[in-house]
């Protein structure tokens, strides 16, 4: 396990901003117990709660609804841009499709 501090490089200060970031090496086993107390205990005291449960199903729910339709959205994107490259689509029409500008729809096809 590598704990990480910020450090103010031309002072040598360390940076106390409330963040805890702690890096695992789970290619190697060499057999320490790795454990989160403080993470470990806020889960339960989330989930003994009346609604703890609920709560954190919530959230879960709430990410993964968030990622499938950013994902959803890159594939359309995605798909806009192959029928462009085919030639079935102008760009226009796929910006149209995409409800962007010609200007915009461009850039995302540089990208």
């Amino acid at each position: 396990m590598y704990h990480i501090d910020k450090i103010i490089r031309e002072n040598g200060a360390i940076v106390d901003d409330g963040l805890h970031e702690i890096f695992v090496n789970t290619t190697v086993n060499d057999g320490t117990a790795i454990n989160f107390p403080k993470l470990s205990q806020k889960v339960k005291e989330l989930k003994s709660t009346e609604g703890g449960a609920n709560t954190m199903s919530a959230i879960s729910e709430t990410i993964y609804a968030e990622g499938k339709a950013e994902g959803l959205a890159e594939g359309r994107m995605n798909q806009l841009i192959e029928l462009v490259q085919s030639g079935l689509l102008t760009v226009n029409q796929a910006a149209s499709v995409a409800k962007m500008s010609e200007e915009e729809f461009k850039k995302l096809m540089e990208k």
